[in-house]
């Protein structure tokens, strides 16, 4: 398992959690929301950070294919 897929677990669990804290039933449980609360903080940083590289890797993407196409040789 590649840097990647260990962070993609990881964002996997943050979203995991997101859901968990709209739960009504977890809503009504001020501790377990508490440690729910607190994990999802501690993996928020992450998860955000992968977002942003997803993004930009999409637009990257993007950009190499639309420089792909150009037939204009100034633009390469």
């Amino acid at each position: 398992m590649n840097l990647l897929d260990k962070i993609a677990k990881v964002v996997h669990r943050y979203d995991e959690l997101e859901r968990q804290m709209a739960d009504p039933f977890i809503l009504a449980d001020h501790v377990k929301l508490t440690k729910i609360a607190q994990e999802r903080s501690e993996l928020e940083p992450l998860a955000m950070a992968y977002g942003r590289y997803q993004q930009a890797s999409a637009e990257l993407a993007d950009a190499q294919e639309m420089l792909e196409l150009e037939d204009d040789d100034e633009m390469r």
